[in-house]
């Protein structure tokens, strides 16, 4: 489980480091690939998710500043484990979706001490939180596999929520003119 930076302007490897050795033990979809989550920067610090092998916080110099193991997933269909992490200020989102067990967490970006955690009673999802804000607070929006759910950013306290989604939770919700879809 590696993570790589490039130069933008030459195409040229600036650093590379391996943050996990290790076998996957989950499957993969036929039509993606063991590197399906997307890291996440903020410009001063570089933080990927291998979902049951971990979450890395680097410098953009290569230095590992912290990391945070939540254990193994158990995904539907083995599929693979994707959702991406995201950053809002200094806050940063994990969304762990498994059959096993599911959580929401927000972490202090800069330590990856845990802020807040809320269980959630949902399975497998593939889709990456959104951060919106209205009327003037931030909220999380995820998708899991029978709902649309809005946390607030500070408290974790479920704001609202749809019904009726699918079984295969994969897009991520995108928010434009105070509408969510």
């Amino acid at each position: 489980y590696e993570i790589l930076a490039y130069n933008r302007k030459d195409g040229s490897l600036l650093w590379r480091r391996a943050a996990k050795t290790a076998a996957p033990h989950e499957g993969i979809h036929e039509d993606a690939s063991w590197a399906s989550c997307s890291p996440v920067t903020d410009g001063e610090q570089v933080i990927a998710s291998f979902g049951s092998r971990g979450v890395y916080c680097y410098d953009m110099d290569g230095n590992l500043r912290w990391q945070r193991d939540f254990g193994a997933m158990r995904i539907r269909y083995q599929y693979g484990e994707s959702t991406s992490p995201v950053l809002s200020g200094d806050r940063l989102i994990i969304q762990w979706d498994s059959e096993a067990r599911s959580f929401l967490a927000v972490l202090d970006k800069r330590t990856g001490r845990e802020i807040w955690r809320k269980e959630r009673n949902d399975g497998t999802s593939w889709a990456t939180p959104l951060v919106v804000e209205h009327r003037g607070k931030k909220q999380v929006i995820v998708v899991a596999i029978s709902r649309v759910l809005s946390y607030d950013l500070e408290t974790g306290d479920i704001l609202w929520q749809t019904r009726d989604m699918t079984a295969g939770p994969i897009p991520t919700p995108v928010a434009g003119d105070g509408i969510v879809y």
